[in-house]
């Protein structure tokens, strides 16, 4: 078995850059810094209102955000969202994680997105990332990831002869 060396990640982003990762491009067109303000100050009204301490951390607001627009551009459910983070290098470095981080599960984000909705939040910040595209003259076309699932065909219960005279009545 292969041992990885301290730089295998870091030399297969670079091979990555050179096929022209778009997540890589993302990065340089939007102002993070600005979105994840907005964030933190949505953050500090709801944690004025909070009823007390306790519980695990919340992860990085940003994380998430970026997570939902994955989830948007590659048309992901929340579990196959979870999957694609955990699975490809692309996505981790996009969120700014690195492989040994944890990454929110499809609960966690379902109910960032839930909660962020409700209080209209997500629409601002969608508002704003869409005009740092807009003004990069950047147009987005939400892709797909195919989700391959493997299912057991089921055996089939008739004979040859028993089929025929199902499928004339």
């Amino acid at each position: 078995m292969r041992i990885n060396g301290f730089l295998d990640e870091d030399k297969r982003l670079k091979m990555l850059d050179k096929l022209g990762d778009p997540l890589k491009k993302l990065e340089e067109w939007v102002n993070w810094k600005v979105l994840g303000w907005e964030l933190k100050r949505w953050e500090s009204k709801k944690q004025s209102e909070a009823k007390g301490e306790g519980g695990r951390p919340a992860y990085d607001s940003l994380v998430i955000l970026k997570m939902l627009i994955l989830q948007k551009l590659y048309n992901l459910s929340d579990e196959q969202l979870e999957y694609q983070c955990k699975d490809r290098l692309t996505f981790t470095r996009f969120l700014g994680l690195a492989l040994g981080d944890p990454i929110p599960d499809a609960k966690t984000i379902w109910n960032y997105r839930e909660n962020w909705t409700k209080q209209g939040v997500l629409e601002k910040i969608f508002y704003l990332f869409n005009g740092y595209l807009y003004k990069s003259e950047i147009i987005t076309r939400r892709g797909s990831v195919v989700d391959a699932s493997f299912i057991d065909r089921s055996k089939q219960k008739f004979s040859k002869e028993e089929y025929e005279q199902i499928k004339r009545g």
